[in-house]
C-alpha cells in the first residue's frame, strides 16, 4: 500500500483550515482597483467618521480648534511677513492670501501625515479582515477634506464683504 506524500509546513503552503482564505500573492505593482474600492465604500464611511469623531472629542475647543489653527498660524504669518517683513502681496489683502495659503498648505500636511499613521493605526483589521489597503488612507484623507471645506467657508464669509462673486 503506497503512502500519499505529505508536505511539510512551511511559510509558502501553510496548511489548509475549513474556512481560510489564501489570497495570492501578486508580484510587482498592481493596479488600483476601483470595482473593489467601491464594494468597500461603507466601511470607509465607517472608518471616516470614527476619524472625525475623535478629532473633534479630543480637541479641548472641539470643532472650533479646527477654524482657530489657521487662524492663529495666520496671525502669526501676517505679524512676520506682512508686518516686519513687508512681503509684498500685490494689493490683495495679507491677511486673507496667507489663510488661503495656510489651508492648502495644512491639508497636504495632514494627507501625508494621517496616511502613513492609518496603516499603523488600523495594523488590527488590516491583518483580520480583508479589505483594500487603499482603504485605509482614503478614509483617512475624508476628515481633512471635511476640515478643509471648514476653513474654505469662513474664507469664503471673510471674502464676501470685501469682493462681489456676482
Amino acid at each position: 500500500m503506497a503512502s500519499t506524500p505529505v508536505t511539510p509546513y512551511s511559510p509558502v503552503n501553510p496548511p489548509q483550515q475549513p474556512g481560510t482564505i489564501v489570497w495570492p500573492a501578486r508580484p510587482g505593482w498592481k493596479p488600483i482597483d476601483l470595482a473593489e474600492l467601491w464594494q468597500f465604500r461603507e466601511l470607509c464611511w465607517i472608518l471616516a467618521v470614527r476619524d472625525i469623531k475623535i478629532r473633534y472629542k479630543q480637541a479641548v475647543l472641539g470643532t472650533a480648534w479646527f477654524i482657530l489653527q489657521p487662524l492663529l498660524t495666520t496671525g502669526v504669518f501676517v505679524f512676520l511677513f506682512g508686518n516686519l517683513a513687508r512681503m509684498p502681496s500685490d494689493g490683495k489683502p495679507y491677511p486673507i492670501l496667507a489663510y488661503s495659503a495656510i489651508l492648502v498648505y495644512m491639508l497636504f500636511s495632514r494627507f501625508v501625515t494621517s496616511a502613513s499613521m492609518s496603516l499603523v493605526g488600523n495594523q488590527h483589521l488590516i491583518t483580520k479582515v480583508y479589505s483594500p489597503r487603499l482603504l485605509y488612507p482614503l478614509a483617512s484623507a475624508a476628515g481633512n477634506v471635511i476640515d478643509f471645506l471648514t476653513g474654505s467657508a469662513s474664507t469664503g464669509l471673510s471674502l464676501s464683504p470685501r469682493y462681489s462673486f456676482c
